[in-house]
């Protein structure tokens, strides 16, 4: 990844955040809550990164492949833990 994606990422975490903020229970810790963002932000990220990277250019038949490949890298993304503190 390049400096502005990482920049873009950032700055979409803290709309997120800044969006979800009403949401946020004041006995949960903050860290955690931020953190759980940030990591489910990225996982979408990368499931855009994933589609458009792979898939540019390519035969109709290699495209539904790779969004067979996405689809299983999405579903084991989703299993990774969030950070612990």
């Amino acid at each position: 990844m390049n400096r502005e994606v990482l920049e873009d990422f950032t700055t979409d975490v803290f709309v997120r955040l800044f969006q979800q903020l009403q949401q946020y229970d004041i006995n949960q810790n903050f860290k955690s809550w931020l953190m759980r963002s940030a990591h489910n932000l990225f996982i979408d990220m990368m499931k855009h990164e994933i589609r458009y990277t792979l898939t540019d250019n390519l035969p109709d038949k290699e495209k539904k492949w790779h969004q067979e490949v996405e689809n299983e890298a999405y579903n084991r993304l989703l299993h990774i833990p969030p950070p612990r503190k």
